[in-house]
């Protein structure tokens, strides 16, 4: 099951080198950001947290995560 996640984001996503945000930090997020680590993921939201780190990525306050105009959040 959990291959089929990261073979769906895989294939919905196949540009890897556009800056993307991802929203949240639970059990989807732990399970597929050390699997795409080919992507560039510049930082995460999430609506508990505004700040830290989270598997080494940047947790971004919504201010912060406008100054790297991504034109994707993955949800």
């Amino acid at each position: 099951m959990e291959n089929n996640k990261v073979e769906a984001f895989r294939n919905a996503f196949q540009e890897k080198h556009e800056p993307l945000i991802f929203y949240g930090t639970g059990k989807i997020a732990s399970m597929l950001l050390p699997e795409i680590t080919d992507y560039n993921i510049v930082g995460l939201l999430d609506r508990e947290r505004e700040q830290g780190m989270f598997l080494d990525i940047p947790i971004l306050n919504i201010n912060k995560s406008c100054d790297f105009q991504v034109k994707k959040i993955i949800i």
